[in-house]
């Protein structure tokens, strides 16, 4: 199953909007439950999916493409058929061997 890059990114988008829907509403749900330990709670699978490409992405940006993967790597993991991660793993693998 291949996805052009716009639907990659139509699924990132829908992504990164249904996981800030999860974490908005968790928030809420400890701020109402008046939990203070709300915010230490274990993250979902999802949750901790963004936060690993999240940092890639800001890695990769920063030119670190090293840590970049291996954050992916970690991310790939938890969501192994990603279509948008699997690229992005594809181009920084042909990037790091290109500069060795």
């Amino acid at each position: 199953l291949s996805h052009s890059p716009e639907e990659a990114d139509l699924d990132h988008i829908a992504q990164l909007i249904k996981l800030q829907h999860i974490k908005v509403e968790n928030k809420v749900k400890g701020d109402f439950d008046h939990d203070p330990l709300a915010h230490k709670k274990t993250e979902t699978v999802e949750e901790q999916f963004y936060d690993l490409f999240q940092q890639g992405v800001a890695l990769s940006n920063n030119g670190d493409f090293k840590t970049a993967l291996e954050l992916w790597v970690r991310a790939e993991k938890l969501q192994p058929e990603n279509p948008l991660l699997k690229m992005n793993i594809r181009i920084l693998r042909s990037r790091l061997e290109r500069e060795n």
